[in-house]
């Protein structure tokens, strides 16, 4: 008897242990999820708040916003179904079922859910990346809660389309250390549909190029990601050459481009063919810069319906900025520092109204032609009337005066996301290091590319903030650890070279 009760005071213990064990195991299962909530916390209160406030902006502009010229003109050219080239065709596509459904209201419900998806994407490709929760929240913040971000997805326009393909295109680069031939060529597509969406997104292939040889990926995922950019253009420059007789995807950059050079086009001293002479401008507009390009150029009719004029237009255009390149360079560097200048948007630009939540159709100054429809979409298309919740609206203007994303600030993430890249360039291989050059440089040509080609606008820095904002939040976090790296060699140096006192 006393062996058997040894026995089983023997194995008692084992027991509660194994109960001890399990106990514990359970209780870290139970904390585990409490942890995740309290790390990811910053970002899922942002997440919450920007979520709220697409459901207010949503609810208060009904069906869509459509104050905003090229908002009619995307509803023609979705309706008549054929390519401008002005304007290239993905979005028009893209929102035929809502034309047919007559559902306007389809459109804005779809580009809030992809600006918060985006917002989802950034932070979880930035903890992906190494970075710490609430920096990543923050790189996440600007595509969140802006309130020009948030106005611009209520309107049919482009530009949350264009910032889904590219974050997307960014994710499938940098989401595994060295991505996969199919990911280099799905990447390349989305960044030729961001062009094929809006035209800028065409430059936005030099950086990914720039990070594929960076990281060496080898001639096979380089051709992926080539490939995979072109055979979109080719699809869609052999239809457009078929619908407007011209090569290429667009017949219209020489318009855009006379609307860059138009300050200081004066032909003193250029050498100009007696054909172009017509559109020599000795007096320049004032202010240095034409606020609004060609369209408010007055260019002879002549000129302007003839099926030669974009040639003629691309060619005196180029000969101008050779024969003064310092000239252009000054209109886009002026231009490209409007973006971080330290004034509130409205100060910029007259357009900028437009951006600006309405608390009555008048607060947007909007066009002759959109206020002869009320703010709505044309008869023809059977949409609902265009109505303002002026509760809601007016609470929206006023957040939207605090929430943005300041000039001064927008520049601050593009230094911080070059200068981290810079601390990185000896590491440039690795994953973050390149990482946080890649979407500095995306940033950059975001903001670059569309006043090296035509005059500036407020709202080009909208396709900015996904960019730029995730570049400031991963640059931090790249120059904390360089300067972590650097004190502690600083601190470390005496002590790796003290010399044993003498005996």
């Amino acid at each position: 008897m006393g062996l058997g009760i040894s026995l089983r005071w023997e194995t008692h213990p084992v027991d509660l242990a194994s109960v001890a064990t399990r106990t514990i195991g359970a209780g870290r299962s139970r904390t585990r999820p409490a942890q995740m909530m309290r790390d990811n916390a910053l970002f899922a209160a942002l997440f919450a708040v920007g979520g709220l406030l697409r459901a207010v902006v949503f609810f208060a502009y009904q069906p869509a916003l459509l104050l905003q010229l090229d908002t009619l003109a995307y509803l023609i050219q979705a309706r008549g179904g054929s390519p401008s080239g002005f304007r290239p065709f993905l979005y028009p596509a893209l929102i035929k079922p809502a034309l047919a459904l007559h559902n306007l209201a389809l459109i804005p419900l779809i580009q809030h859910t992809l600006g918060l998806g985006i917002g989802l994407l950034l932070y979880a490709l930035l903890r992906r990346l190494g970075a710490q929760p609430n920096p990543a929240a923050l790189g996440a913040a600007p595509i969140l809660l802006d309130g020009y971000q948030l106005i611009i997805e209520q309107y049919v326009l482009t530009e949350a389309l264009f910032a889904t393909l590219v974050v997307s295109s960014v994710a499938l680069v940098l989401w595994r250390a060295q991505p996969s031939p199919a990911a280099l060529a799905g990447a390349g597509a989305l960044v030729a549909l961001s062009g094929l969406t809006r035209f800028v997104g065409l430059a936005l292939i030099a950086p990914f190029l720039l990070y594929a040889l960076i990281r060496r990926v080898g001639l096979l995922r380089l051709g992926c990601l080539v490939l995979g950019f072109i055979l979109p253009l080719v699809v869609y420059g052999t239809w457009f050459r078929v619908a407007q007789g011209s090569a290429g995807v667009s017949n219209r950059n020489g318009f855009f481009l006379y609307g860059r050079i138009a300050s200081f086009a004066s032909c003193k001293g250029v050498d100009v063919p007696p054909s172009q002479t017509a559109l020599c401008i000795e007096e320049p507009p004032q202010q240095g810069f034409v606020p609004t390009g060609f369209w408010s150029l007055d260019l002879p009719r002549e000129l302007t319906s003839s099926p030669r004029a974009n040639q003629i237009l691309l060619s005196f255009s180029r000969r101008m900025i050779f024969a003064k390149p310092l000239e252009y360079a000054g209109a886009v560097g002026y231009d490209f520092l409007r973006f971080f200048a330290p004034r509130s948007p409205p100060s910029q630009e007259p357009n900028v109204a437009r951006w600006r939540f309405p608390r009555t159709l008048e607060d947007a100054d909007p066009r002759s032609h959109v206020k002869r429809l009320g703010g709505s979409a044309p008869p023809e298309l059977r949409m609902a009337e265009f109505r303002i919740a002026a509760g809601p609206a007016a609470a929206l203007r006023l957040y939207q005066g605090v929430v943005y994303t300041y000039g001064p600030l927008l520049g601050a993430l593009l230094i911080a996301g070059l200068a981290g890249s810079w601390a990185s360039r000896p590491r440039w291989r690795d994953r973050r290091g390149s990482a946080c050059l890649l979407l500095s440089l995306l940033g950059l040509v975001v903001l670059l590319a569309p006043v090296m080609t035509t005059v500036y606008h407020f709202r080009y820095v909208i396709p900015a903030l996904p960019l730029l904002g995730p570049a400031g939040a991963l640059g931090a976090t790249q120059l904390s650890g360089w300067r972590g790296r650097h004190s502690m060699h600083r601190t470390d140096l005496p002590f790796a070279t003290r010399r044993s006192p003498s005996p």
